[in-house]
């Protein structure tokens, strides 16, 4: 019984560790591109385009309990996103979704998103199939925080 009764604690604390929130605030970002469907990592590795670092004030909540990402852009809540697979590798955290283009919503894109709390590190990435590339936005200047 008392194993039970250790067990059960246990599997609650891991609930408990797994359900938090995942706030990213970017203040400046730098773009890279590679003109063919790969990931973030294949991206910054190998890029074929680098674009300049630009200011950005945007915000990304991931809510890792519901599984969604809260996108707001200058203060302004911009779109929820629900999340198609996340993926843990010691820190770095790699969540797959599907966007909307928000001028043509009818346009998907297999997206992802990257991150690593330890190292305050993090990218957005996403692959246009209609110009055939894909396009990580390596997030420079950005502070993320973690609330349980």
């Amino acid at each position: 019984m008392k194993k039970l009764a250790l067990l059960f604690v246990a599997s609650v604390m891991a609930t408990v560790a797994v359900s938090q929130v995942v706030t990213i605030k970017v203040t400046q970002t730098q773009p890279f591109v590679r003109y063919e469907q790969t990931t973030a990592k294949a991206v910054l590795a190998n890029s074929e385009w680098n674009g300049y670092k630009e200011p950005a004030n945007c915000k990304y909540v991931m809510d890792l309990d519901k599984q969604t990402s809260t996108f707001y852009e200058d203060g302004v809540f911009v779109s929820v996103l629900k999340f198609k697979s996340i993926t843990k590798t010691g820190d770095d955290v790699r969540i797959t979704l599907l966007d909307n283009n928000l001028e043509f919503p009818e346009m998907q894109f297999k997206t992802e998103f990257n991150y690593n709390i330890q190292q305050g590190t993090s990218s957005y990435t996403w692959y246009n199939e209609y110009g055939n590339y894909t396009r990580t936005q390596l997030n420079t200047q950005c502070v993320i925080t973690s609330t349980k």
